[in-house]
């Protein structure tokens, strides 16, 4: 009965698929090679990969780990589809030119630290350089943790951010939201009365 591959083709396995699919979607260069660490980085290369451990109950998903509340135009079948997930990447990366909405990019985690080293290795047809330090089941399903991988630094800022920043998050847009609609509603009125020629309405 043969026994399982080594860990190494496993995870050359994974990142050339991944390098695949960010492929299809249009990512090239720099692009390509940023986009499938922050994929490490934030979910392990797992297309099933789940966090709903943030403020509000609100769900990242998938390979890219699009958050359901900030990209609720990412549906739940796109985001566990990888094809679709990256497509969507390509979108909210401007055409695979800026990759701040991923926390693992703009901290520059010890995971991301090893998804570059790994797909640059890949991309260039060399083995991945140290297999032993990449290990899928460390980031996949893991959220927050799975970001930061074991940068003890950056999970505890992550904590500290989703507890104090993330309900401020979750009321200021909202509330933004609603004087914006109060001062369009306004500026409506204004050009109204400019428009009718009637006299501005005064206390």
């Amino acid at each position: 009965m043969p026994g399982q591959p080594p860990n190494s083709v496993v995870i050359t396995s994974k990142f050339k698929q991944a390098i695949d699919w960010a492929r299809a979607a249009g990512f090239k260069g720099a692009g390509l090679l940023t986009i499938v660490a922050i994929a490490y980085a934030e979910s392990g290369l797992s297309a099933s990969a789940k966090n709903c451990n943030n403020p509000g109950g609100t769900c990242d998903r998938g390979i890219l780990q699009f958050n359901s509340f900030y990209h609720s135009e990412v549906s739940d079948s796109c985001a566990y589809d990888p094809v679709c997930s990256f497509k969507q990447a390509y979108r909210v990366s401007n055409g695979g030119t800026s990759f701040t909405p991923w926390v693992s990019y703009k901290t520059n985690t010890k995971a991301y630290q090893i998804g570059v080293a790994d797909a640059k290795a890949i991309l260039g047809g060399s083995p991945i350089p140290n297999p032993a330090a990449t290990s899928i089941a460390q980031t996949q399903n893991q959220g927050i943790q799975g970001d930061c991988g074991t940068d003890i630094g950056c999970i505890i800022n992550q904590a500290i951010q989703n507890a104090i920043l993330g309900p401020i998050e979750a009321w200021l847009v909202p509330a933004l939201e609603k004087v914006g609609l109060m001062l369009f509603a306004l500026v409506l009125v204004v050009v109204g009365f400019v428009i009718l020629g009637g006299p501005m309405p005064t206390n």
